[in-house]
């Protein structure tokens, strides 16, 4: 396991900088990106095909938008090729300070993605973290994905702390952050954490349970 990329979760906060993500994409690099699944022969042309696509937008002139390079990575990733959805995000700074395409929400939400599928929940709160230094004001589709990969470890304190943070910021959640909180507490074997949970936010009214 990296030691250098790391997820920082203090007073509420989560912290990213420019530092740690050159340290991400160092260590990505040099630790995970060979590591994909074998795929099929029409898999495999599939995939080419979306590479040469990709390649083709990278030398295009002027550069397409942002949504057409996410179109191609969001099919890779379909096709549960990770790493390689990763390693082009990182080699042409997709989610960088001098990225020749600005990023956009759905740049990061991919990234994120990737890395938790990968189980690497360290390397996505860091793109996470970067994020919001940035500016981007996530969304619950980012959320509820960071949220299933700290209960999917069993890291139930950490999930309810990122859950208050992100609360107290004004993002409201969904029926599925909600129930994803709470699943992940119920597979603890903790149903009486579970069943406090619900009764706290029925009566603050911060989120409806009885609709799930």
């Amino acid at each position: 396991m990296c030691t250098a990329a790391f997820v920082l979760l203090q007073n509420g906060l989560v912290r990213s900088n420019l530092v740690v993500y050159n340290i991400i994409t160092a260590a990505f690099h040099s630790q995970v990106r060979c590591i994909s699944p074998i795929i099929t022969p029409q898999a495999y042309c599939d995939l080419t095909e979306s590479l040469l696509s990709f390649n083709r937008l990278v030398e295009s002139i002027p550069v397409p938008r942002n949504r057409e390079f996410n179109h191609i990575l969001i099919k890779i990733a379909k096709m549960k090729q990770y790493p390689t959805a990763v390693s082009l995000i990182l080699d042409h700074d997709l989610l960088g300070f001098n990225s020749f395409v600005k990023p956009n929400l759905y740049t990061f939400g991919i990234a994120i993605n990737c890395f938790c599928h990968m189980d690497r929940l360290d390397f996505g709160f860091s793109v996470y973290g970067k994020m919001v230094k940035l500016g981007y004001k996530p969304d619950c589709a980012i959320i509820n994905t960071l949220l299933r990969g700290l209960c999917a470890n069993g890291d139930i304190s950490h999930a309810n702390m990122f859950f208050n943070e992100i609360m107290s910021n004004g993002l409201r959640p969904t029926v599925v952050t909600f129930g994803t909180i709470v699943n992940g507490i119920c597979k603890t074997g903790d149903s009486q954490a579970a069943l406090l949970f619900l009764r706290d936010f029925e009566e603050t009214k911060r989120c409806q349970p009885s609709t799930i």
